[in-house]
């Protein structure tokens, strides 16, 4: 089977996979945000305590706080989501739902992927702390212009979620999408080599149509083997998530012409397949549209190098770390490290500042990260002479009787760099 018919069944398959949930080439939208309010951490999370605890520290948050949010456009609507910023709090906590306008509890469903074969042990998903970013289908009758009220609820599960049910949500986008005959902004997305022939990437454009409405802003989004952004146990996936409200970790964005980006792949894995890109256009009035993606075969990688993506495995549960405790996990790197260069390691945390070190073969790489009683996500580099051939184990430990770290999945993602020798030149 030849690499462009490869291409084009992996294009239909992502095409049909993200039809069912999240935004995919050719919509056209309307985002409305809800952003809990609040001083200090309650401005940054909203607590989702199930209302069936007995617990008198948890009752206290009761009952659930109830939100509104402003739908401004239904002409010419045809479907709706809910999109969640997610955490998995308490391990436990099972039956997440939400309701809008005091309407039916529509069920939040945990992660299919979650622990799959990658978990130390075998259980439901909700035995893993999480930071996801699930998205719910809403009946368009839900819906009415105007304010509308949001409101979030969970069960008691087992473990701490059995005593104390909880989560946190950081932020909500319902997001309404419209019939082709809505008019919004539209082009074609150009590529070009970076202005340096040293430097990795690519450079994107974005070249409007002539009757396109005006266009505020361009971002990009890649579909690539990369680390799980959305916490939800795939890798090879449209790359990007969000942050109160705001699209994170994508290829990047411009807000003015030539809506001009580079891209830098110095630190992307060797891929299975092009590398697809679509554009994110928003126009003057805040409506958006998805372009049609294009292919990308040559990213242009540092000349005689590559990269490997290391997935972890035995991913403990309850990845909460406190009171003298150490969790880790594992990654397996190949039996020949002569050509192995630089190493990388990608996690997600959750009060990282709780952690007094952190460390790979027993060798530290740092002591505490991220951010106190909040979401982190964080890079680090590993020193090349801990690491040994084949099983190699990350551990995080912490002293303090407080709250400690959590470990968001699927934990520490390793990516790899590798001298390669260069071909050498064709006879003359």
């Amino acid at each position: 089977m030849s690499l462009h018919h490869q291409f084009r069944i992996l294009l239909l398959l992502t095409l049909a996979s993200i039809a069912l949930a999240d935004p995919g080439p050719g919509d056209t939208y309307r985002e409305f945000t809800w952003l809990p309010e609040g001083k200090g951490a309650r401005s940054r999370w909203q607590r989702i305590t199930g209302p069936e605890t007995k617990n008198e520290r948890a009752m206290r948050f009761l009952p659930n706080p109830v939100n509104k949010i402003l739908v401004t456009d239904l002409a010419q609507a045809e479907r709706a989501e809910l999109q969640l910023e997610l955490l998995q709090c308490h391990v436990g906590t099972i039956g997440h739902a939400f309701r809008i306008n005091s309407g039916d509890w529509t069920p939040i469903p945990p992660s299919a992927a979650i622990p799959g074969k990658l978990g130390a042990s075998d259980g439901p998903p909700q035995q893993w702390q999480s930071m996801r970013y699930p998205t719910v289908p809403v009946p368009i009758g839900a819906l009415k212009e105007g304010e509308n009220t949001l409101e979030f609820t969970c069960k008691p599960g087992f473990g701490l979620g059995s005593n104390w049910p909880q989560s946190l949500v950081n932020g909500a986008i319902l997001r309404v999408y419209y019939g082709a005959a809505k008019a919004h902004a539209s082009g074609r997305i150009t590529v070009s080599p970076p202005r340096d022939p040293a430097t990795a990437g690519v450079q994107l454009c974005f070249d409007p149509d002539r009757e396109s409405p005006q266009i505020d802003r361009v971002d990009y989004i890649g579909h690539y083997l990369g680390f799980d952004w959305r916490g939800e146990g795939s890798y090879l996936e449209w790359h990007y998530n969000f942050r109160r409200g705001e699209i994170a970790h994508h290829l990047g964005g411009a807000d003015r012409a030539p809506w001009s980006v580079h891209w830098d792949s110095s630190w992307v894995a060797t891929q299975p397949a092009p590398v697809q890109v679509m554009a994110r256009l928003t126009d003057s009035t805040g409506l958006r549209h998805l372009t049609l993606p294009i292919a990308i075969e040559d990213l242009n990688p540092p000349r005689g190098q590559r990269v490997q993506l290391i997935e972890p495995f035995a991913i403990p549960p309850r990845w909460h770390v406190r009171a003298n405790r150490k969790m880790g996990c594992k990654v397996r790197f190949p039996e020949d490290l002569s050509s192995l260069r630089e190493v990388r390691v990608f996690l997600c945390s959750w009060n990282g500042h709780g952690a007094d070190t952190i460390s790979i073969n027993e060798t530290a790489i740092v002591a505490d990260i991220g951010r106190n009683h909040d979401l982190s996500y964080d890079v680090l580099t590993v020193p090349i002479g801990a690491i040994k051939p084949g099983e190699n184990e990350f551990l995080v430990t912490s002293k303090t009787k407080e709250h400690g770290i959590e470990v968001q999945w699927p934990g520490f993602v390793v990516l790899a760099r590798y001298a390669e020798a260069e071909a050498p030149e064709s006879e003359p």
